[in-house]
């Protein structure tokens, strides 16, 4: 799919389909495309990183203005098939930029009574960034389900951390440690595995590695930047 001529109509790539042995309707939403060319509007979506007024609360305001497009797609399709098949279940799925986009699509759905009052609806998001504040601090939504992995950054980056993250780089170039010192450390083994009493493995910072002077060094320096 060709990219929108402004960012203002621009969808990530989404499809709806119909899986009529799980009785389910399954509207996917792509994350940031990059093969087999990168789109400019997917990566413009991802970095338009202010928030904006969004039902009860605020929203990524690229994921916010992608949701309103998915939904200007699908959502007559969505209405045909949901009152087609009232006792299929509504699956929205998102990755990434799609993970974003697909919570907010569920919320808009759920909250504003777009889809018959039976139709029941779950989103899986994977590796979803940031992208939702309600006015009701404790609010969730039993209905949406975020899946994470430990060390993907997405699922914490936002404006906050992308600055602190460029601060923490230049705090460890002001120590002048040299490039060839650092890759040397880079390859050293600061993560180890254990597996705890009821048998789940984890992986666990290597203390007896990160007590040594340059690690120490740049561990102090990182932590001062608030």
């Amino acid at each position: 799919v060709k990219d929108a001529e402004n960012l203002a109509n621009h969808a990530p790539d989404t499809t709806l389909i119909v899986h009529h042995q799980r009785k389910e309707i399954v509207l996917t939403i792509c994350g940031t495309k990059i093969t087999p060319a990168p789109s400019l509007g997917d990566i413009m979506l991802d970095l338009h990183a202010d928030s904006t007024d969004f039902l009860l609360g605020r929203a990524h305001q690229g994921m916010a203005i992608a949701s309103e497009n998915v939904l200007k797609i699908v959502e007559e399709d969505l209405k045909i098939l949901t009152n087609k098949y009232p006792e299929y279940t509504v699956l929205v799925v998102g990755y990434s930029l799609g993970a974003g986009v697909s919570q907010l699509v569920s919320l808009a759905l759920l909250q504003e009574g777009r889809l018959p009052a039976s139709t029941q609806l779950y989103c899986f998001a994977y590796g979803p960034p940031p992208v939702f504040r309600s006015d009701n601090v404790y609010y969730s939504h039993p209905n949406i389900f975020n899946i994470l992995h430990h060390n993907d950054g997405l699922a914490t980056f936002s404006l906050h951390t992308l600055t602190k993250l460029f601060l923490q780089v230049m705090a460890v170039e002001r120590l002048n440690i040299s490039r060839c010192r650092i890759m040397s450390l880079l390859r050293r083994k600061t993560v180890i595995k254990e597996i705890d009493a009821t048998g789940c493995r984890k992986h666990v910072s290597n203390c007896e590695e990160l007590e040594k002077e340059d690690w120490k060094r740049i561990i102090q320096a990182l932590e001062r930047v608030s």
